[in-house]
Order: C-alpha cells, then structure tokens, then sequence
C-alpha cells in the first residue's frame, strides 16, 4: 500500500545509502582498501553498523555498490569534457588530469591496486570495468567527434593520454613528480597528442 509516508521513507533512505557510498570512498581514500571495512564505514557515516548492514549485505556487497558509484562518477566527470571545444587539447588534457587528483580517483585506484591479489574482488570488479568501458566508449564518439575520421589514431591517442597521465598521477601521490616535472610533462604529452590528431597535427609519415 502506498501511502503520502512512503516517498519520504524512500528518499530517506536513498540519502543514507548515498552517504554510506561516499563515507565509503573517504575510508578507502584515508585507509586503503585493507582496512576499509563496514565498521569503520559506519564510523565515517556516523550511522550504525546496523544501517550498514541494512543497505549492503556484507562488506564485499559495499564494495560492489562503491565500485558502481565511482563508475558513474567517472562517466559524469568525463561529462563535463563536453563543455570544452575539442580542439583545445591542452584545456580537456589538463581537466583529466585534475580528476585523478579527486577521491573518486585515489580510491578506485585503491580498488583496482587491490584486485591484483584479490581473486573475489577481482571477479567483481571486472565486469563493471568492462561495462564502464563499453559505456565509455559511445560517450567518446560524440565527445571526440573529431577523432572519429582515424579511429587507430584516436586510439593511441587516448591509451597514450590515459596512462601517461595516470601515471605520472600515482608518481606525483608518492611524491616522486614535482610541479615543474608535472608541468613539463603535461606540456609534452598535449604536443604528442596534438600531433596525432587527424585535424590539428595533420598524418605524417
């Protein structure tokens, strides 16, 4: 029976699920995935286990829901992309890599880094990767739409840009890439992909 109670019950609920999802990402940005656990979720939320327990069945069922959460988040950051002209490389490199430097990043990365050596998390986590990328993908071909004439170079493009900048993301987090690295860096990769574009570089070779 629906009755005028039940909305409010609903989006109550919602909120507190939405707020165990991002105590979550703070526990696993603060503490690593070891030691993230729903008790110590439940301390971060300032709910009870209990209310943890109530929305996820047990820890690797928090794992899943955070896992999905940061996927959308990631999709919606790539979203804003959007707003910036396509030529303007060095503008849409440098708002990636102000992204790895957010929660959502530090603790997917967190995730992934522990899914090496953890069989069950790995068997959740990959088909959400894999899902994430397909998605990923359809949003590329509009938000890239420039590229789409030599779709190889694009490819490269955006393999080179992506582990460049997420690597040099996991040296600068350890303290190993100064800003002056982290700008020469980025200088250097936004010429790389600028020469490989289709429109902007031209094809050489």
């Amino acid at each position: 029976m629906i009755t005028q109670r039940t909305p409010v019950r609903q989006l109550r609920s919602e909120r507190t699920r939405k707020r165990l999802l991002d105590a979550t990402i703070a526990c696993l940005v603060k503490y690593g995935y070891a030691r993230t656990n729903p008790l110590r979720v439940a301390a971060e939320a300032g709910v009870t286990r209990g209310a943890v327990l109530h929305h996820f069945r047990d820890g690797p069922d928090l794992i899943r829901g955070t896992i999905i959460e940061l996927q959308e988040k990631r999709l919606r950051a790539l979203g804003r992309v959007t707003a910036i002209d396509p030529a303007q490389v060095g503008a849409i490199m440098r708002t990636y890599w102000d992204q790895l430097s957010t929660p959502t990043a530090i603790a997917f990365e967190e995730i992934r880094h522990a899914a090496r050596t953890d069989a069950a998390l790995a068997a959740v986590l990959k088909p959400l990767e894999e899902e994430y990328q397909a998605r990923w993908d359809v949003r590329a071909v509009d938000i890239f739409a420039d590229w789409q004439s030599d779709p190889e170079r694009f490819e490269l493009a955006i393999t080179l840009a992506q582990t460049v900048l997420e690597g040099l993301a996991l040296r600068n987090r350890s303290g190993l890439a100064n800003d002056h690295v982290v700008e020469l860096m980025l200088n250097h990769l936004e010429q790389q992909i600028i020469d490989l574009h289709p429109r902007l570089g031209g094809r050489k070779g």
